[in-house]
């Protein structure tokens, strides 16, 4: 509500992982919520068939486009929850993965104009992300004796021989 939203999106933000973790479906959602609590809900909801995460994150994005600037709010103000709780307890993979989200949903965000507020949060996590995804980066290399360090140029030099 600090973004002045309205009250049916508020309540799809609530609800935005109900279909995804319990047995209730659209048809629930929308006879007790609402047609538009009900759409938004659907966008924000994980499609299961797709195989990557990133892919299922990225369907989602798009179709929360679709519905317009309210359901890409719901969209990030799950992520921005998410970020926080990692950002708190970090692990480099989850760190990776959010960054990656991020990315996807600001892209959305800056596309469809969304309040330029929540955009600002978004920018302010993905910075937060990089740099703590640099400093366990920096911790890795110094355990691994620059293992690490030698990795990307590794790929690179891999990648460069099958062209």
């Amino acid at each position: 509500m600090a973004f002045g939203c309205p009250t049916d999106v508020v309540i799809a933000g609530l609800l935005h992982d109900v279909m995804e973790k319990t047995t209730a479906n659209s048809r629930d959602i929308q006879r007790r919520f609402g047609a538009r609590v009900a759409a938004i809900v659907r966008a924000t909801t994980n499609d299961p068939t797709l195989r990557s995460p990133i892919e299922r994150y990225e369907d989602s994005v798009r179709r929360c486009a679709k519905i317009g600037p309210t359901a890409l709010v719901v969209r990030a103000a799950d992520l921005c929850d998410n970020t926080d709780r990692v950002l708190h307890t970090p692990r480099l993979g989850r760190v990776e993965k959010l960054l990656e989200k991020v990315e996807v949903l600001l892209a959305a965000a800056r596309e469809k104009k969304i309040d330029d507020r929540l955009v600002v949060e978004l920018v302010k996590r993905q910075r937060r992300l990089q740099k703590l995804m640099a400093e366990q980066r920096g911790t890795a290399k110094k355990v691994a004796g620059g293992a690490a360090a030698r990795a990307p140029r590794i790929a690179s030099v891999r990648r460069w021989r099958r062209t």
